[in-house]
């Protein structure tokens, strides 16, 4: 079909899809362009590597020593609260004292279990490294521990 002036519009096309909606080229989606890396990109090239996570160096020996010193003083510091609330005999009153040092020695264990479990596994230190400044990973790999590595 043409139009007024004599030039051929997109009516006019060939093929098994020819109609007034088809497309002007015989294929609609070809590549305009050659390929924009044909030559070779460096990085295009370069095989994929997974990428590891970088294992930090060791703590000192003495840096590991004050972490576990401060973690020991937090320990004391829980059991010397304890012990201050239960000495006065108003918390719990009629408690024998095996009860007692059986729930001070349940507090203290349960306080020492969350600074060296639950706060490790949700900021990679407990207090006392957290405080020296140093943070538990794999060896391996040196990503997060899992819960059964911390305790």
């Amino acid at each position: 079909m043409q139009d007024p002036r004599g030039n051929q519009g997109t009516h006019a096309l060939r093929g098994p899809h020819a109609g007034p909606y088809a497309q002007p080229h015989a294929e609609p989606y070809a590549e305009p362009y050659a390929e924009p890396y044909a030559q070779g990109h460096p990085q295009a090239d370069a095989p994929q590597q997974v990428r590891r996570s970088v294992v930090p160096r060791e703590a000192g020996d003495f840096r590991r020593m004050c972490a576990v010193a401060l973690d020991t003083i937090f320990a004391w510091s829980v059991w010397s609260a304890v012990t201050a609330v239960l000495g006065e005999g108003e918390w719990l009153p009629g408690l024998s004292a095996g009860a007692e040092l059986g729930l001070l020695v349940a507090v203290v264990a349960g306080a020492s279990f969350v600074n060296q479990v639950l706060l490790t596994l949700m900021t990679r230190a407990s207090v006392g490294k957290l405080l020296t400044g140093i943070r538990v990973v794999r060896a391996a790999d040196g990503r997060r521990p899992g819960p059964f590595r911390l305790t």
